[in-house]
Parts: C-alpha cells; structure tokens; sequence
C-alpha cells in the first residue's frame, strides 16, 4: 500500500517545475512577438522616412550642380592671367558661403589646387574621363539600384578648369 500512496500523491515539485518553464515559455514567446513587431515598424518607419528625404536630397542634389555648372562657366577661371591662387580664393568663398569644403579648382594638368596647393589626380580613372568627355559619370554605377524610385534626369557637368569652354 505505501508503493500506490507514492505514486499517486500529488508532486507540488513537478508541478512548480512545470509552471516554472510555462512561464518562461510564455514570456519567451512574448519577446519574441515583440521584437519581431519593433523590427518591422522600425523598417516601416525608415521607409517613411527615407520617401519623405527623398525629395530634399534630389533638391539638394540639382542646387549643387547648377551651382557646380554656373561656378564653372564663370570666365575668371579659364583666364590664364589671373593667378591660380586668385582662383582658388575665390572657390574657397563659395565654399564657405554654399558651406561647402571640397569644391577645389582643376587646372590643365589635373592637379587640385585648394589653399594648400596642388594634388594630382590625373592617376585616377574616374578623372581621365570627366577631362576627356567632359561629362561626369556616377563612380558608383557598379553599385546595385536601391528600391526607392529615382530621379531619372539626365545631368551633365562641366568641370571649373583651366581649359577654354
């Protein structure tokens, strides 16, 4: 008879044990819920984001090129007469005044001249082709498109160099 009480006396052990891991099982799936639901609003949110920056950074994009293209239509810079540094000087404000830093003036040899002096960059690739076409291509063309509709406006740029338009 002491053999039968054993077996069917009620263990509060296993049961505690059981209530134990039910608890963290519950509490494991609910942080599993809620990480899962954070990720997603957070992706949600970046892509609300990013369509509503969209439009500024094109803006921001097409202000930078048309002042790029007037800079370099400007005859100062293609005057051999005025000293390289009065041209860099006067990059140099634009710089400061469009808050900008790396505008730099380009004379023939493809040297980058800023108030510290040149550097070449005739070595680069990217540079051969700005001097011999005279259009700028994206040096990030190799690059996958992103999932976010672009601008598909052709641009062009001339480069503010030494060289007669």
């Amino acid at each position: 008879m002491g053999a039968s009480r054993k077996t069917a006396r009620f263990s509060f052990r296993r049961m505690a044990a059981c209530g134990v891991v039910l608890a963290l099982l519950f509490l494991l799936v609910v942080s599993a819920t809620a990480v899962a639901m954070a990720v997603r609003d957070m992706k949600h949110e970046a892509d609300l984001s990013l369509a509503a920056a969209q439009p500024r950074i094109e803006s921001r994009i097409t202000g930078t090129f048309n002042l790029l293209e007037s800079l370099a239509e400007q005859p100062t810079l293609y005057d051999p007469s005025v000293p390289i540094m009065d041209k860099v000087n006067m990059i140099d404000q634009v710089n400061e005044h469009f808050g900008y830093y790396l505008i730099c003036y380009v004379d023939m040899n493809i040297d980058v001249w800023d108030a510290t002096g040149p550097a070449s960059l005739a070595s680069r690739d990217y540079m051969q082709q700005v001097y011999s076409t005279g259009e700028r291509t994206s040096p990030t063309a190799s690059l996958p498109e992103p999932t976010a509709p672009r601008s598909t406006t052709p641009w062009s740029c001339r480069c503010a160099t030494s060289r007669a338009p």
